[in-house]
């Protein structure tokens, strides 16, 4: 297996760890998929799929749980993906008996709309939502974007809401602060000025440094998920994109002060602080 550990190519890998997978080698797909994790941008989806599978046949059960509760609280997966690791949630909670109601009713989405905390329940009531007719929830959505949770959670029913084309205005108060949304009105964070702005500043200053590019990119996300549905000034662009930098770069273990990274930018030191403190707060899920 020396092959694998020298190889940095990611379809090459991939497909090397399918073929022990098949085989039932599941000890060595976790062993060298640990090893060559770092190595995965593109097909970091599929390779976690194989990953979390070969971790529940090794019985880490409670590692796998971990993981993909992670993947899930991310505010973007690809559909297909997200329905695949919804899948593995459901099978490891349960033998794990952790006491979760999968099959959402009517009534325990009702109830998880209205009061609970847990963000793995809301996730799941969410993604629920998307496959029911969203309609005959409005009496409970209008309670949910009221309460004090998260706002990348509120931000994830909007998509919801838009997704199945609806009209309604809702309030939605973020922050202590009422917002006026029409969800088939409002616009996709991913497809925002903002987002698309940032991310081209971003990738522009991380180069190919893909991990602290992703990292930066997912922050940014979910900052302007936070913030939603306010946006950013334009003038506020190259800090805020600073500031998602050189935080990614800490993350990852990166040792350059923040000066190197606002002199890059372009911005001021005292500014980007600013940004730093709002981002600790609106990335931590």
């Amino acid at each position: 297996m020396e092959n694998i550990l020298s190889c940095n190519d990611e379809n090459k890998l991939l497909e090397e760890f399918t073929k022990l997978y098949n085989a039932g080698d599941y000890e060595n797909c976790v062993t060298y998929i640990e090893k060559k994790m770092s190595v995965f941008s593109n097909k970091f989806y599929d390779i976690m799929i194989i990953y979390l599978n070969s971790l529940i046949n090794t019985n880490q059960k409670e590692k796998a749980l971990k993981l993909v509760k992670e993947e899930l609280s991310m505010p973007y997966i690809p559909m297909n993906f997200e329905n695949k690791f919804m899948d593995i949630y459901k099978e490891v909670a349960y033998i794990e008996k952790e006491g979760k109601e999968f099959n959402l009713s009517r009534e325990k989405i009702e109830e998880i709309l209205c009061v609970e905390e847990d963000k793995n329940m809301i996730i799941l009531a969410i993604v629920e939502l998307c496959k029911l007719n969203i309609r005959d929830f409005i009496e409970y959505i209008n309670v949910f974007f009221k309460r004090d949770v998260k706002n990348i959670y509120k931000v994830m029913l909007i998509d919801a809401l838009r997704g199945q084309g609806v009209d309604k205005e809702f309030v939605l108060v973020n922050k202590g602060k009422e917002y006026k949304v029409i969800p088939i009105y409002s616009e996709n964070v991913l497809e925002s000025k903002a987002y698309i702005y940032i991310h081209k500043l971003i990738e522009d200053n991380t180069g190919k440094d893909v991990h602290i590019n992703s990292i930066a990119l997912e922050n940014l996300m979910l900052y302007l998920s936070d913030i939603y549905p306010a946006s950013l000034d334009e003038s506020e662009y190259a800090t805020v994109g600073c500031a998602l930098h050189y935080y990614a770069s800490k993350l990852y273990g990166e040792s350059k002060e923040l000066e190197e990274y606002c002199n890059s930018y372009g911005v001021e030191k005292e500014e980007c602080k600013k940004y730093l403190q709002e981002l600790q707060s609106a990335c931590a899920i």
